[in-house]
């Protein structure tokens, strides 16, 4: 069953989330609410965990490590869908790419020639 995107409320970007749990003995901890909607998080959904170090400027202790959680995305590749479309009349990459080129050898040949002189 698809998921509504429309229904999941987006908190604004100055708005940071703070909220905190614990541990159990089995090592489980509950997402808080806020943080699972805030990412639209839903039974069965699947996350990656991150432990990332603390940042260069603080003291290196694995208590201050940061643990990330990623939602994995039920369709990696359809997240990809479009991201290269080119818009209306705008050339192909190739395109702009083989006219750089023949201006960096244009110019190469202009140096080349004026050291000759």
């Amino acid at each position: 069953m698809p998921r509504s995107r429309e229904r999941r409320e987006k908190l604004p970007p100055s708005r940071e989330l703070f909220p905190t749990g614990k541990v159990s003995s089995k090592g489980w901890v509950v997402i808080p609410k806020e943080i699972r909607d805030e990412m639209g998080l839903e039974p069965g959904d699947t996350v990656q965990f991150s432990v990332l170090p603390p940042l260069p400027n603080m003291r290196q202790d694995k208590a201050l490590n940061v643990l990330q959680i990623i939602r994995v995305p039920e369709d990696p590749v359809a997240l990809t869908t479009g991201m290269f479309k080119r818009k209306p009349g705008e050339p192909l990459m190739t395109w702009r790419l083989v006219e750089a080129r023949r201006r960096e050898a244009a110019e190469e040949e202009r140096k080349i020639r004026a050291s000759r002189r």
